[in-house]
């Protein structure tokens, strides 16, 4: 499995629509694309993930912050099909106030269920100390299955330096000016 950072995107502008940064994408290799977003609750999940011919499918999302003002949300979005150079598009049914998105292309990953995920979990900490806090997988049902993950931290309280772990390779870092993810 070779996860290659394709895309990411950064703004602080209100809009409905956001997009990544052009790369250039083969068929039949799971895409990722890990979003976070904020605005004056309720915040909206992305209605969609579109462009290069892609039929993204949400896999999981989490809301955070709640009771702040903007609320937060993140999401994992999944595909296969994707083929060509050019951007990916995330789309909101409504305004938010900031927005990061980073797009992930893996490479040796069986795409023919799912686009090759598995398995989701979510977690919420609202501290630095979020070591322990992500919720249980089960038991891999092979041995070439690999975890693969994304953090989003709300930094409005003070920025944390975030280190991965030994078996953990970081793949990058997007940040957003104002208002705070």
């Amino acid at each position: 499995m070779t996860p290659t950072l394709k895309g990411t995107g950064s703004d602080s502008t209100a809009a409905s629509a956001y997009t990544l940064a052009s790369a250039a994408y083969t068929t039949g290799r799971l895409v990722l694309v890990f979003v976070g977003n904020a605005k004056a609750a309720p915040v909206d999940v992305p209605s969609s993930v579109t462009g290069l011919g892609g039929t993204f499918t949400l896999a999981t999302s989490r809301d955070f912050d709640t009771d702040a003002n903007p609320s937060r949300v993140s999401s994992v979005w999944r595909a296969s099909n994707v083929d060509g150079t050019g951007s990916l598009t995330v789309n909101f049914p409504a305004n938010q106030t900031s927005f990061v998105g980073i797009a992930v292309e893996i490479e040796g990953v069986d795409t023919a269920t799912n686009n090759g995920v598995v398995q989701t979990t979510t977690a919420f900490s609202d501290t630095a100390a979020l070591e322990g806090t992500v919720g249980p997988l089960a038991t891999f049902g092979a041995s070439i299955n690999r975890p693969f993950g994304s953090m989003l931290q709300n930094s409005s309280g003070g920025d944390q330096v975030w280190t991965a772990a030994p078996a953990w390779t970081e793949i990058s870092e997007v940040t957003v000016a104002t208002p705070d993810l």
